[in-house]
């Protein structure tokens, strides 16, 4: 008894090795051996038959998943991780894991499936004391879902209703900025442009003062294309380029490319170059999750 005792003791304490070299890997962006460590950390503890932690591997295995597009595969490790976290009433764990299938099924396209995913996310929160800013942010990714549906009006009504909040804009300034940017960018989409160049300049400034870089390039790319609206091709421009250099210095391919795909209609003398510009970078970072993926196919495998 005493051996086993011990040997569960080593075993605990090499898993939890693997999960901090996880979060140090993750946090510098290097995805595979995130990924990695993430693995051999919930090998160990489904071994011990610690299912906690277990699932919280495996959530932590689908964020990483997700990063890289590996949908499919994010969706297979949170199911996973529900599964083990549901009988033990994890209901914080299981609000990150539904509202983690919320996000993947909006990047997929799966629209009403998003809707579900994140209504169930929030009726676990309701059983979770700590609340933080959680109900906020899934508020949000549901405007966001409505957003790509194309139905502006209920997005609207949703970033509305985080807005609402009137605390978030003291205690999580990110997200209040968030919310009023994507209430700008759905009242513009509508053509109802009445004050939304205020909106896009307030959430910048927000962003501006947390250092939020990613949050920037949104706010410079949604300017960008009102200011192309109006006609006004020399102020479109500038803010596409620093929404340009803003998706660089913070790693935002998504919004690079999107950029990329904006500047021939700004700008149509160098539209051929913006174009070879996106497609050799569409190119490189589909050959680079690619290989990722592949590298995750071989661990999960090994």
């Amino acid at each position: 008894a005493l051996q086993w005792s011990e040997r569960t003791k080593d075993s605990n304490s090499l898993a939890n090795n693997h999960w901090d070299l996880a979060f140090f890997f993750k946090t510098h962006a290097v995805e595979d051996s995130a990924y990695y460590n993430f693995s051999k950390a919930q090998k160990i503890y489904a071994a011990l038959k610690n299912d906690y932690n277990s699932g919280r591997m495996l959530y932590s295995m689908a964020l990483v998943q997700g990063d890289i597009k590996d949908y499919t595969g994010s969706e297979i490790s949170t199911i996973r991780a529900i599964e083990l976290l549901k009988p033990l009433n994890k209901y914080e764990q299981l609000y990150q894991c539904y509202n983690n299938l919320g996000i993947l099924s909006n990047a997929l396209e799966e629209y009403d499936q998003a809707l579900a995913y994140h209504n169930e996310a929030l009726g676990y929160l309701k059983k979770v004391n700590e609340k933080n800013d959680w109900e906020h942010t899934t508020e949000n990714n549901i405007g966001v879902v409505y957003e790509n549906q194309g139905q502006h009006k209920m997005a609207i009504s949703q970033f509305k209703k985080v807005l609402g909040h009137k605390e978030i804009k003291d205690t999580s300034p990110g997200l209040y900025a968030k919310a009023l940017d994507n209430l700008a960018y759905n009242r513009f989409k509508l053509k109802d442009t009445v004050q939304v160049e205020k909106q896009f300049t307030t959430a910048l400034r927000i962003r501006d003062s947390v250092k939020d870089l990613a949050g920037l390039a949104v706010s410079h790319f949604n300017l960008a294309e009102y200011y192309l609206y109006k006609s006004d091709t020399l102020a479109a421009f500038g803010q596409a380029q620093e929404a340009k250099s803003l998706s660089i210095e913070s790693s935002n391919n998504k919004r690079l490319l999107q950029t990329l795909e904006l500047l021939p209609r700004i700008d149509p003398k160098n539209a051929v170059v913006y174009t070879q510009e996106y497609m050799a970078l569409n190119d490189s970072l589909q050959q680079e999750e690619r290989q990722i993926r592949n590298k995750f196919e071989r661990i999960r495998f090994e």
